[in-house]
């Protein structure tokens, strides 16, 4: 059974963990790193029965906690000494398991088209919660208008995969890259998933993976959700860790 050191002071804000991303002229000027979101767990937030965490500034709307029971969702230890992050429900062959997401709302900056991009999260994975289905970070689900970009971790060994699919004309192109190694060590990993030109890459810390792959334009109407593709039974639950979800735009290095 994994242990987890809880957090509980819940009304104070952290500081904002700063996620290390360079890219070349990456000096302020044209052609520096472009984050669109950093969603760090770090400032929870509770108004009645609902929690949702503060998504930073910039206009971004609030991080929903979708949980059922409630306080399922467990605030605990982050990556980095006074950050937070976020627990999910532990497996169960119940007939009705405790389920857990974080959801933001459909937002175009996340939209990245034709665009290079890159998505990714740190992770802490225990060897006995790995699942078949193990969704980390998504907008989009198989089959949504748009295409989608999608990080999961699968399988007994617990290895990270990107997915991503995108629209080339009237075709859907589906591409799914997955790591060589897996992470479910309990230890914390940078996880991140990189389209460039017609390449896709997986990064686990700091060894890479590198595909071709024809993507397309990638762009829809979905929330992010983070922690399982939705709420019900059948929908892939994570039952690890997750911090610092980060989304950039154009050539960018995240981790």
């Amino acid at each position: 059974m994994r242990t987890y050191r809880y957090l509980f002071a819940i009304g104070v804000a952290l500081p904002a963990l700063s996620c290390a991303a360079t890219a070349p002229g990456g000096d302020g000027t044209d052609g520096a790193v472009q984050i669109e979101l950093h969603l760090d767990f770090n400032r929870p937030q509770t108004q009645g029965a609902e929690r949702s965490f503060d998504a930073g500034a910039g206009g971004w709307a609030d991080a929903l906690v979708i949980e059922s029971p409630p306080g399922v969702l467990q605030i605990v230890e982050g990556a980095e000494p006074s950050s937070r992050a976020v627990a999910f429900p532990l497996s169960c062959r119940a007939s009705a398991c405790p389920r857990a997401l974080v959801q933001l709302p459909d937002d175009d900056r996340l939209d990245p088209n034709r665009r290079n991009f890159e998505y990714g999260a740190r992770i802490r994975l225990p060897p006995d919660q790995t699942a078949v289905g193990s969704n980390v970070v998504q907008k989009g689900r198989y089959g949504t208008p748009g295409g989608q970009w999608k990080l999961q971790v699968d399988g007994a060994e617990g290895r990270p995969s990107c997915v991503l699919q995108g629209e080339v004309g009237e075709d859907r192109e589906t591409v799914r890259l997955v790591a060589n190694r897996g992470i479910a060590d309990n230890r914390w990993h940078w996880v991140t998933c990189q389209i460039t030109d017609s390449q896709l890459t997986i990064t686990i810390d700091d060894m890479a993976q590198t595909i071709d792959a024809e993507v397309g334009s990638v762009g829809n109407a979905a929330g992010v959700r983070i922690g399982a593709s939705g709420p019900k039974p059948t929908d892939d639950q994570f039952h690890g860790v997750i911090d610092d979800v980060v989304f950039c735009l154009d050539e960018c290095r995240l981790g």
